[in-house]
């Protein structure tokens, strides 16, 4: 019941989340089976969650079942062993002033250098570079061979 007010509190954070936690909170400490639970923790956070403390209460809730959580075999297979409910991570939100400033630059950036990367690309193709680098440059400037009869063959 602890973990299940826990998983509340983590997952709705409004008074709506509060107040499931506050039911599974009452739950635990009406139950017979309290064993590896530590009942004035949780009487504790039922008090904070109920002054509005949510943070606190958390704390004390994890705390509570500290004890039993640990006399739990270690996972195995598919299951995750997760002991501790964290919260969601809070996204940013609209893009402020300093964010549209680099978004723009980097947009104006990428055009110049898109600009600069034609205007002064080499006049050579990639075709006539690699006919460079393999030595076929010196063979362009050479007189034509005479034609053969087809029984010698170019090793070129």
């Amino acid at each position: 019941m602890v973990q299940q007010a826990l998983s509340y509190l983590v997952n709705d954070s409004s008074q709506a989340g509060t107040t499931q936690a506050l039911a599974k909170v009452d739950e635990a400490l009406a139950a017979k089976d309290q064993d590896g639970v530590a009942v004035a923790d949780v009487e504790q956070a039922k008090t904070d969650l109920m002054n509005g403390d949510t943070k606190s209460g958390r704390a004390l809730l994890q705390g509570s079942i500290a004890e039993a959580v640990a006399a739990l075999k270690p996972a195995v297979g598919e299951e995750t062993g997760t002991t501790i409910m964290v919260a969601p991570f809070e996204s940013r939100g609209s893009l402020t002033v300093t964010d549209w400033v680099f978004l723009v630059l980097s947009v104006l950036i990428a055009i110049g250098g898109t600009i600069l990367a034609v205007r002064f690309r080499p006049p050579e193709g990639m075709r006539d570079l690699r006919r460079d680098i393999l030595g076929a440059e010196g063979l362009r400037h050479q007189s034509p061979q005479p034609k053969s009869n087809g029984r010698d063959h170019d090793a070129r």
